[in-house]
């Protein structure tokens, strides 16, 4: 007891952050898992620094779908840390970003589509990754030309 074990590991990852010290995909991961740790162990405040820091650093990238996922994940993780520690306008805020990033209106208090799956399918196109389109465009070479024997890659 008495450890100031938290702000230490927040503040050195910070500091990595502001030095570039590593690949910024490898901060963002490694932000996600330290941000995670301080987040179980109930180190809220410090926590949500990091995770703030790493969000931040997912939306400096280009908004492909990767760093969507990305994003939306330290969203999620940040959501969890706010809510715990009532950081409730804050969770507010990070909650909005979460709904943009999924296509989803921040009005959810209006009518939605009809149908059990209208907000699920908004939430699979807004997660579509390029991956599944190269896949279904793919599929369609095959369907189109099935006597040519490839099959995987184009």
């Amino acid at each position: 007891h008495g450890s100031k074990l938290s702000g230490e590991l927040a503040s050195g990852y910070l500091a990595r952050c502001d030095a570039h010290s590593r690949a910024t995909d490898a901060l963002i991961y490694l932000g996600l898992r330290l941000g995670g740790f301080l987040n179980e162990a109930g180190w809220y405040a410090d926590a949500q620094r990091v995770l703030l820091r790493c969000r931040e650093m997912c939306q400096a990238q280009p908004q492909t779908t990767y760093y969507k996922r990305l994003t939306l994940e330290c969203c999620h993780r940040l959501l969890n840390t706010q809510s715990a520690y009532c950081c409730f306008p804050a969770a507010a805020e990070t909650y909005a970003l979460a709904l943009k990033l999924l296509g989803i209106p921040d009005d959810v208090s209006g009518d939605l589509p009809e149908g059990p799956f209208a907000v699920g399918d908004t939430c699979d196109q807004g997660l579509q990754t390029d991956d599944d389109q190269r896949l279904e465009d793919l599929q369609t070479l095959e369907d189109e030309d099935p006597g040519s024997g490839r099959v995987g890659r184009a």
